[in-house]
This record gives structure tokens, sequence and C-alpha cells, in this order.
């Protein structure tokens, strides 16, 4: 199956079903990560799926433990025909973006560090909230 890379550029911007992911990603690739610490954690950020419209027709993308399953129409979890990108292969792609400055928002990548610092507060609050 042939899906033009921009239309896949797309579905890797989509945060897959994740809260900020743009932004954690963005971090997780600041601290200096391999590809393979990056893909790891693509996969357990991204859950279930997504669909999307362009030039090119409509896409739908499922992400699952082999990587992201992107066929054409409302379905890509169970076809065989959908193309897969593995996590490596997001993992890379997404680093190409982000050099190219083509994955997120200038105001993403510049609240993404502290946008982490806030999240890791906030669990530390709902940690210790109950103990008194």
């Amino acid at each position: 199956m042939s899906i033009p890379q921009a239309d896949i550029d797309h579905i890797l911007r989509m945060e897959g079903n994740a809260d900020y992911a743009r932004m954690k990603i963005a971090t997780e690739f600041s601290k200096g990560k391999s590809v393979e610490e990056i893909a790891a954690f693509l996969q357990s950020s991204f859950h279930g799926g997504n669909g999307i419209v362009t030039e090119n027709g409509r896409y739908s993308a499922w992400y699952a433990e082999d990587g992201i399953h992107i066929a054409n129409g409302d379905a890509a979890r169970y076809l065989t025909s959908a193309k897969v990108v593995s996590w490596q292969e997001a993992a890379e792609r997404i680093g190409q973006l982000l050099e190219q400055g083509e994955y997120a928002a200038n105001v993403e990548l510049a609240e993404a560090p502290g946008h982490e610092r806030a999240g890791a507060g906030a669990v530390r609050m709902v940690s210790t909230a109950g103990f008194k």
C-alpha cells in the first residue's frame, strides 16, 4: 500500500490519543535518548486509533504492539494490507521532523520542558494528598 509521506507525517503528529504527546515526545528527544528508547516511549504512549482526511484521501491509523498500522478508509486494525510503520521507524521520522522544524509548533517546543516539570509536580501532589 502506497501512502504519501506527508500523510504519514500528519499521522505521526496526531499525538496517538495521548494528551500533550508532541510536547512529551519533544522532551524525550531533548534528553538525548536513543532511537530505541524513543521507540519504546512511543509504543507505551500511543494507543487506540485515529482517522484523517487529506487531499489524498481518508486514512485510519491503529497503534499496535508492532507499530502504527495505516490504511485507506475507516479501519486499519485488522487489515493485513495496512502499511505498518514500526515504532523505530516512527521515532526516526519524528526525529527528522523535529530537526526540520516540522513536528511541533514553536510554542509546544518552548513549553515542553516546563510541561514535564509541571506534570511531575502534579503526580507528587496527588500521591501525597492522601497522607495527612
